[in-house]
């Protein structure tokens, strides 16, 4: 049991801290890329460098995410039972943030070749992964009380 309680600390420590840093990317990387449009030209690879470091933070924060999340369900529920609809709602949105994120990623590749049509998107996106974030945190917030 001991064991078993050290573990899902664990679990849960590290599921929070990607939380965290999948927050300071989503949020984080519509803001430094308001200042690379706004910043002198001499500026904008900085920013975009540091857009580029929090993107890749944010993908590793989804991995992490993604490997915690079922291992705490697995480790703490013993599987799924049991943990209700709104636990059904948040996994829907963590399915829609992961697809914001894959789908950001193209957009961004294709922004920084030149695309009119991606760095228009973009913000779009951003604001979308945000509400996906904060709604996915509130889901898990109801659906683990």
């Amino acid at each position: 049991q001991g064991g078993t309680d050290v573990l899902n600390v664990l679990l849960l420590w590290l599921h929070l801290m990607a939380i965290a840093v999948a927050g300071a990317s989503t949020f984080g990387i519509p803001v430094v890329a308001v200042a690379a449009r706004k910043a002198a030209p001499e500026l904008r690879p900085v920013l975009l460098a540091v857009a580029r470091r929090l993107s890749m933070f944010g993908r590793g924060a989804l991995v992490v995410l993604l490997v915690t999340g079922p291992l705490l369900i697995w480790a703490k529920y013993a599987g799924n039972g049991g943990l209700g609809p709104w636990f059904s709602v948040k996994m829907v949105l963590v399915l829609l943030l992961t697809a914001n994120l894959i789908f950001s990623g193209f957009n961004a590749k294709w922004m920084f070749q030149g695309n009119a049509a991606a760095q228009a998107r973009a913000p779009k996106l951003a604001m979308a992964g945000m509400a996906l974030l904060t709604l996915t945190v509130l889901f898990a917030v109801i659906a683990f009380g």
